[in-house]
């Protein structure tokens, strides 16, 4: 519209972003109006600062919407669809601060590399209740993303660089040819209580190969998980959300809603059948060999150093968590369940992390880790996966395995495999067919733990080695510990208790059984 400022429509309403504030209100329309803009970034050239803009009879604007002044931009009824759509980005962010609610913003793209259709490059704008294919967010922008969809791109979801930071709550993430959530950024934005679902190359990637300092998102109550709509709920998840307060299912196989659930008193112990293959074959050796590069979570480079608290990581495709290149972090408190390949990946000598009171359960394999010196204590709980709970190849002399409880589930609860040591102590084994394998020059120090309820304390051949020192074995069904030869395990200062509750005390023994 050509149109004077002074004639057009203003109204004073209700702000949408300021509490308890009256704010003058101009009005935008596609079909021509009195005292209407029909243009949205005429409007925005227009009005004066911290003005409202409100978008009346919904329609498509097919134009590039820059935001360079503090005002409010919404829909004037949420049930009239009104969308903004460009060939290039859509809606560019570059002021202090505005508020964006409520609108459609879409890119219409044939080249190979499709822009983003929403770029904050700074200040701390708002964006709520909108749908949007995606978010580049740069420079040292924070801004706050809430309740939004963002879906359906040809690249990522959520782009993070540079030093941007930001709060992202209650988004729903899903559908995208690349990542759902990429994060490269050293601005430390937190994203939290988002439903995020793994696209065509994952649900979220953290990547610090090419920052130029620590790359520290923090992610907290996040669901991850392989689709949208259709993403099914555990009833150990039911427990862990109070759905299902009656009873509590520790150490038991997390069974999907609507299977039979069978639950044994962990006082009735039924002995598990011993064979020759009992420490090998089955499950466990698919799991181990499985070569799939695929995740939901992965975490790379040199200066990633994430926090992830109390997320649910589930339901995916392929593996769980995969941490990689050299990075760190913190994992606390995460529920990693059903997933289709390995629940927890962490590989490379330079990989460091600490891990405390997560629960990985039902997954094809527990946790992997492949010559890392990370931290494991404090209350994890690997339980029920298919594969082996714990495998550990070529253990670094720095890794820790301290105060975890390894529930079984499959026929091998830890299998340490490979030259290396590393230390294992005042952990609990028990229900597995063998509770500790080691083979292959293995050399770690298991000390002060406690082996319950299987029919295999400790399981060392093929040339292996290890310290197991003042351990308890109680309810063992068959053999505290089994030693072929040319097994080369030292064990000293043991402690067995029998059915019938005797207790005593094993020689040092240095040779083999």
């Amino acid at each position: 519209m050509s149109g004077k400022e002074d004639i057009m429509l203003c109204r004073m309403t209700a702000s949408h972003w300021k509490d308890n504030q009256m704010v003058p209100t101009y009005f935008v329309s596609q079909k021509p109006r009195k005292g209407y803009y029909t243009r949205i970034k005429e409007a925005i050239q227009r009005v004066p600062p911290y003005s409202r803009i409100e978008i009346v009879g919904g329609g498509t604007f097919r134009e590039k919407v820059i935001v360079d002044k503090p005002v409010e931009l919404g829909v004037a009824k949420a049930s009239d669809p009104t969308s903004i759509c460009s060939s290039s980005t859509a809606l560019v962010l570059q002021t202090n601060e505005c508020h964006i609610e409520g609108l459609i913003i879409e890119v219409e793209s044939l080249t190979a590399t499709p822009s983003c259709s929403v770029s904050i490059p700074t200040g701390s704008s708002t964006l709520k209740w909108c749908t949007v294919q995606s978010i580049e967010v740069s420079g040292t922008a924070t801004p706050t993303v809430t309740e939004c969809k963002i879906l359906d791109s040809k690249a990522h979801g959520l782009l993070l660089t540079e030093a941007s930071g930001g709060t992202y709550v209650r988004n729903s993430i899903y559908g995208h040819v690349g990542y759902s959530v990429l994060v490269e950024s050293t601005g430390e934005p937190q994203l939290s209580y988002n439903n995020i679902s793994c696209s065509g190359l994952g649900a979220i990637s953290v990547k610090g190969s090419d920052a130029s300092s620590k790359v520290c998102p923090q992610f907290m109550l996040n669901r991850i998980s392989s689709g949208h709509a259709t993403a099914r709920t555990t009833v150990a998840a039911a427990h862990e959300n109070g759905i299902l307060p009656g009873y509590k299912l520790d150490g038991l196989e997390v069974k999907e809603v609507g299977m039979k659930v069978s639950l044994m008193p962990m006082d009735h112990y039924a002995p598990v059948m011993l064979s020759d293959d009992m420490a090998t074959g089955g499950d466990d050796d698919a799991i181990v060999n499985n070569n799939n590069t695929r995740c939901a979570v992965l975490i790379s480079g040199t200066y990633a150093e994430p926090v992830l608290t109390r997320n649910n990581i589930s339901n995916c495709a392929d593996h769980g968590l995969w941490l990689r290149g050299g990075c760190g972090g913190t994992y606390e408190g995460n529920y990693v369940a059903s997933n289709k390949g390995w629940g927890i990946v962490v590989e490379g000598s330079k990989t460091h992390a600490t891990f405390e009171a997560n629960h990985v359960n039902s997954n094809t394999g527990g946790m992997k880790i492949t010559g890392s010196p990370i931290l494991v204590q404090g209350e994890n709980i690997l339980s029920g996966n298919r594969g082996p709970q714990v495998y550990i190849a070529n253990p670094h002399a720095d890794f820790v395995f301290q105060k975890n409880k390894v529930q079984s589930g499959s026929r091998i609860g830890v299998w340490c495999t490979g030259s290396g040591g590393g230390l294992f102590t005042q952990n609990v084994f028990e229900n597995s067919a063998v509770a500790f394998r080691v083979e292959l020059l293995a050399d770690p120090v298991v000390q002060d733990c406690s082996f319950e309820l299987c029919a295999i304390g400790v399981y060392a051949s093929m040339a292996s080695r290890g310290k197991f020192t003042h351990c308890t074995f109680s309810e063992c069904s068959f053999l505290q510990c089994r030693l072929p030869h040319p097994s080369r395990a030292a064990l000293r200062g043991l402690s067995v208790q029998s059915r019938r509750g005797r207790r005593h005390r094993l020689p040092q023994w240095t040779r083999n059984l």
